[in-house]
């Protein structure tokens, strides 16, 4: 019975991370993903253009930047110089790396010609959960979270620049105080560009697809997961040492992309509101007896390497590797795109006999489609993928690789530069049914979910009333989220807000629906 116990509520573990592109998953309140057209996107001669931004980095119309690494080439060939994009969006509110210290050098080449110089830029943000219901044994009723952004850009050359972030995270949990702490490097590469030519070699985030709450395309980075599936459009994925390489011509563009070693997603296990299994009654005894291993200080760390016991050797011959073709027009983006990979969603076990977690991974093949058209003040967006094999659990435990695709459209309206909402409906369909007798966990054979997102701003954009949700169309799950925030200052911002989730038991909103809260955070932007 414990062992099956255990299989149970590993298995929705192992699901949640199959849903990865499914969930809506988000790291900062309320936040989103910019649009990702281009096509009414307006470059200066003088330099890179910074949209105006709205609470966290967003832009404050329906058509900013996209946050892909990198300029797009065919917009790059079109364009006297590239706009500035965020890789990472967690630093989308800070200011872009500084320009190339040339102009052209040669026809055909578009380099900037803003001043050179090295530009430090930073964020400090921190936000105070309490949790409106305290129906659990061991329930965090307030978590203080804190992070802290830094990142250096420096032209080193007419066409090569260095860029390289970090963050620090500190955490609070309780009653029962509880800290963690953490320094990771975030973006960490170098940038060459050259007429129609572009490249970034080192650690990056690269974003495909062009949907916002649920982008199948976007299958390069892993994803954080350690903060919760709130319904927000953001997803929070990890940079992961890259080479990725752009090139166009006319209307046409080449991206190639390879990624050396395998980095897996990461989520909590116990210790958090949102650890997957440890906040399970029965699953006390055996999370109990792990943290007899180490130290409570190395609760974190241990969760890391169980979630991952047998990962493919890093050996550049594990690497993964693919390209998009992608096409351009002022009103029209079209990509193809192809990535041979891993599924981070491992084959994860538990032999109680033994005491040995076992994780084990496969490859997987992606193709996919996505674009976007503008009509107006209206941007209709699709993404469609196709995997080769990706792992799947069934009620009964029982962990299948099976072939699957899903999809997402959509639409932005922007009925003004200071309101924007988007709808979007996505899906998922099994290609092969559940074994005879049987049922997918947490999922149907076929899936679907819709997601809608408003906002909008008053007063020279210093208020700003954002409201996102998620609805399972099949297991009937809702997740909600609202927020005001206030600009105090040009660098300062305040802001309140709410999660709600709701939903049956055999659903993720289900699963967290203990975990309604408000909050409350600041940031503060140099």
């Amino acid at each position: 019975m414990l062992a099956r116990s255990w299989n149970h509520k590993t298995s929705c573990t192992l699901v949640l991370l199959a849903l990865a592109s499914l969930s809506t998953t988000a790291e900062a309140r309320g936040r989103r993903k910019p649009k990702r057209t281009r096509s009414t996107e307006k470059v200066s001669a003088a330099g890179p253009s910074v949209p105006s931004t709205v609470p966290d980095g967003n832009s404050s119309t329906s058509t900013s930047p996209t946050q892909e690494a990198g300029p797009d080439p065919v917009l790059a060939a079109e364009s006297p110089a590239p706009a500035w994009t965020a890789p990472d969006p967690d630093l989308a509110d800070m200011p872009p790396p500084p320009a190339p210290v040339a102009p052209s050098s040669g026809p055909g080449e578009n380099l900037a010609t803003a001043s050179a110089g090295l530009r430090a830029s930073g964020r400090w943000r921190s936000d105070l959960q309490v949790d409106v219901q305290h129906d659990r044994e061991d329930e965090d009723v307030y978590e203080l979270h804190s992070r802290l952004d830094l990142e250096l850009a420096s032209p080193l050359s007419a066409a090569l620049s260095l860029v390289a972030g970090g963050r620090l995270r500190y955490d609070v949990r309780g009653t029962q105080e509880r800290y963690s702490a953490e320094v990771e490097a975030r973006d960490l590469y170098l940038h060459y560009r050259r007429g129609r030519v572009s490249a970034r070699v080192g650690q990056q985030v690269i974003r495909w697809g062009s949907t916002d709450s649920y982008s199948p395309n976007d299958v390069v980075n892993p994803v954080d997961y350690r903060e919760g599936l709130p319904p927000s459009f953001e997803t929070p994925l990890l940079p992961v040492p890259a080479l990725q390489v752009q090139a166009s011509a006319g209307p046409l563009g080449l991206e190639g992309v390879y990624v050396p070693f395998f980095v897996p997603h990461r989520f909590a296990l116990m210790g958090t509101d949102w650890g997957f299994v440890g906040s399970q009654a029965s699953m006390q005894p055996i999370f109990a007896a792990m943290r007899n291993l180490v130290s409570e200080a190395a609760v974190e760390d241990l969760q890391q390497v169980l979630t991952a016991t047998d990962p493919p050797e890093e050996s550049p011959l594990n690497g993964s590797a693919g390209g998009r073709v992608i096409y351009h027009r002022p009103s029209l983006d079209l990509h193809a795109s192809a990535l041979l990979g891993w599924d981070r969603v491992p084959d994860l076990r538990f032999d109680l006999a033994t005491g040995r977690f076992s994780s084990r991974y496969f490859r997987q093949l992606v193709l996919g489609m996505d674009g976007s058209l503008s009509i107006g003040k209206f941007v209709v967006k699709a993404d469609a993928a196709v995997s080769s094999k990706q792992t799947l659990y069934t009620e009964s435990l029982v962990a299948v690789r099976v072939p699957a695709a899903s999809w997402a459209t959509g639409f932005d309206y922007a009925a003004s530069s200071r309101s924007l909402i988007t709808i979007e409906l996505g899906g998922f369909h099994a290609l092969k049914p559940p074994p005879p007798g049987d049922t997918y966990y947490l999922l149907d054979e076929t899936t679907f979910q819709v997601a809608a997102y408003y906002r909008h701003a008053w007063r020279d954009d210093r208020i700003f009333v954002e409201i996102s949700g998620r609805y399972g169309l099949t297991r009937r799950d809702l997740f909600l989220s609202s927020s005001v925030s206030y600009r105090l200052a040009p660098n300062h911002r305040v802001a309140v807000g709410t999660w709600w989730l709701e939903g049956p038991s055999n659903s993720l909103g289900g699963i967290f629906d203990a975990n309604d809260l408000a909050y409350g955070n600041y940031t503060l932007s140099f």
